[in-house]
């Protein structure tokens, strides 16, 4: 199996994905951001029907939407920090509904909506690749890198701050991460999967 391109691009993109997803959702369980990450997997979804209808390429259409709509929903939790869960699901209902309107505007085939949420490994293509893996290999980077201060941050945010560590700099940088992450994982298991691969 393993002598097609195909298959040989599958198994290396399934790999990354696979370290790739725990590893970051290790640090948003922890942080308690864990619903974030299926948020923005619904906005991933409605970032690429956007490119699609705009006759963009939908990978970075999707990747800029879900950067644009981290950093407002931590602008959000930071300002009403009594009510953040509110901005997440009123995201999610506002993803679905622009996918569902643009999956009938697009006319989108049963296929493509089906590789959209369940993703389609096989159907990779080395452009696909050029994109994913040098964000993929930055991500792990950078979170290496920066793990030390991710876990203060985490454990004991109060004592990072006083530490002088930006908090607020991180905050948007883990989620900006988690977006990264979110958009690699789109095409490779679907917008439905890549958040549960995040969690558990």
């Amino acid at each position: 199996m393993l002598q097609y391109t195909f298959m040989q691009r599958a198994l290396l993109v399934g790999l990354l994905i696979g370290i790739l997803a725990p590893t970051i959702g290790t640090f948003l369980v922890l942080r308690r951001f864990a619903v974030i990450g299926d948020t923005l997997a619904h906005v991933s979804l409605a970032g690429v029907l956007i490119g699609l209808f705009l006759g963009f390429s939908p990978l970075p259409a999707a990747l800029i939407l879900v950067i644009t709509v981290t950093f407002l929903l931590e602008k959000l939790r930071q300002t009403f920090q009594d009510y953040a869960e509110l901005s997440l699901a009123l995201i999610i209902s506002a993803s679905l509904g622009i996918t569902a309107l643009l999956i009938n505007v697009t006319k989108s085939s049963d296929n493509s909506i089906a590789a959209l949420l369940f993703g389609s490994i096989l159907t990779l293509n080395q452009q696909d690749l050029w994109i994913m893996i040098p964000l993929a290999l930055l991500t792990l980077f950078f979170l290496f890198i920066w793990r030390h201060k991710f876990f203060y941050l985490i454990f004991d945010e109060t004592g990072a701050r006083l530490a002088g560590l930006p908090v607020k700099f991180y905050n948007y940088l883990l989620l900006l991460l988690t977006a990264l992450v979110i958009t690699i994982g789109l095409k490779i298991v679907g917008a439905l999967l890549i958040a549960s691969l995040m969690v558990i």
